[in-house]
Parts: C-alpha cells; structure tokens; sequence
C-alpha cells in the first residue's frame, strides 16, 4: 500500500504548531517497542553509582523521573533544568510521590547555580554534557575531589565517523580533563513503530525540539525509501540508536562517601 501523504503532512502540520518542549514530550508518549542489544541499561548503571553517594546532582534531569525512581539510594538528590516546565512538572511528582530528599532548580548547565565542591556525584542522561568541554568543565567545579561523574551522550556516526571515533573522542576528552575513567559502554536501542506514521511522528518530534519548522527535513523519495524497507507504509518501521555511558572519577582526594 502506498503512503498517504496527507497523512503525513497533518502529522507534519500538528508537530510544527506545538513549542519544542511539548514536541519532546509527546515524543515521548508515542507508542513503540525497544529493545537494547547492548546492555546493561542505563539506570541499572547508575543506580550501582548511587548506592554510594550522599550528594547528588542531574544536570539536565528533565521532569525528575530517574532521581525520583532513585531517591532511596542517595541522601539528597538536586536536579537542574533549564526549562521551568519541566521544572515545574518535576516538583509536582515530588510532592505526589512524597520524596522529601530530592530538589529541582531551574538554571543552566554552563552557570550552574552552586559553590565549588557540592556533590559527590554528579550525572546527567543524554543531557548537555556529552562532546562540550564547557558544560562538562563547570559540572566539575561543583564536584568533590574524588566525585564521580556519568554523563550518557548520542553517538554521531556517519561521514567518516564511527562508535568507535566517539568513544575514543569522549575518553581522551574524561582524561584531559582529569577524569579517571571507570567505565566506557555503548548502548544500541531498536526501536519498533507499528508503521511508517508512527515513526514519521517520532522524527517530526525531534525535528520540533531542535527547532526545526516545516518543510521538515524529509523528501517524498526518503520517505519512500523507509518505507519499501518496512514492505509497506503500514509494515513496522525499525530505528536504532546508539550511545556512549561514561563514568569517571575526578581526580584529587577521595571523598568519604566513595569509599
């Protein structure tokens, strides 16, 4: 069955009237199936890490879940968001679920709003600290000597770059910076829409959120080609997406709580 491309462009319509942040999180929402490959699974990483710490900081932590889910391995957890939304909607589940040791802050990533040395622990899932040495320089200032930073990026790949160049890339940038690095992991998540609609939405979405407008970036041949790989428009559409998981420990003295 062909593509109903009317279809595609109310899909396309609808994603460029939302604002970037409702696009991402109707992202989000979108129904499809995932499988990892690669493991372990991120959380499953970072929760090891917080099983020891008492200070904790997530840069970029979004609506809280991850702190929240994680709230009773840590003995007061901080979470930074740029946007007061998100923010906003972060401190409403905190107060729902009734965790009393996590706190969410708007501000941004490159000026944090805390003295040098706060937090024994500091992480940041697919957050602005991944191939910006600006970003991943101020979580530091605010990191104990001895603290220990996670930060999970995206992978670019493509014109003459591979996983292997990223991770290369992100280790020799932990180690410049004076990062030990403890652990190096990739991740490949498949992602499977019921149908070409479905993945249509999931790109016009991260089109929206990088601010992109329409025309989004897409042609009726690109799309054609997505299709006749899914034996159909309304065959199941397969996306992988890869990322690099690094931890490392700041050098300097070990704090109490890695001991």
């Amino acid at each position: 069955m062909g593509i109903d491309f009317d279809r595609i462009h109310r899909i396309e319509t609808e994603y460029g009237l939302l604002e970037p942040l409702e696009a991402y999180y109707r992202k989000r929402r979108l129904s499809y199936e995932t499988s990892s490959p690669l493991v372990p699974q991120t959380r499953s990483l970072l929760r090891q890490a917080l099983r020891r710490a008492r200070s904790v900081l997530d840069i970029g932590c979004g609506d809280g879940q991850t702190l929240l889910a994680c709230a009773d391995l840590f003995t007061k957890g901080t979470g930074l968001d740029e946007d007061e939304y998100v923010i906003c909607q972060a401190i409403a589940q905190a107060r729902q679920q009734g965790v009393s040791n996590v706190e969410f802050v708007l501000g941004k990533a490159i000026g944090l709003p805390f003295p040098d040395a706060t937090f024994d622990l500091i992480f940041s899932e697919r957050g602005p600290m991944g191939h910006a040495d600006c970003t991943l320089v101020e979580a530091l200032r605010v990191l104990q000597p001895g603290g220990r930073i996670f930060i999970e990026t995206g992978a670019w790949t493509g014109e003459g770059r591979t996983l292997l160049t990223n991770l290369e890339e992100e280790r020799d940038r932990f180690e410049r910076l004076g990062i030990r690095t403890e652990l190096l992991a990739t991740r490949i998540e498949q992602h499977r829409f019921k149908d070409l609609y479905a993945w249509f939405e999931m790109q016009c979405s991260i089109w929206r959120y990088f601010e992109n407008t329409p025309p989004f970036p897409y042609t009726k041949e690109s799309l054609s080609k997505v299709a006749a790989k899914a034996g159909g428009a309304n065959g199941p559409v397969d996306n992988d997406y890869q990322t690099i998981w690094m931890g490392g420990q700041k050098s300097g003295l070990v704090s109490d709580a890695s001991k």
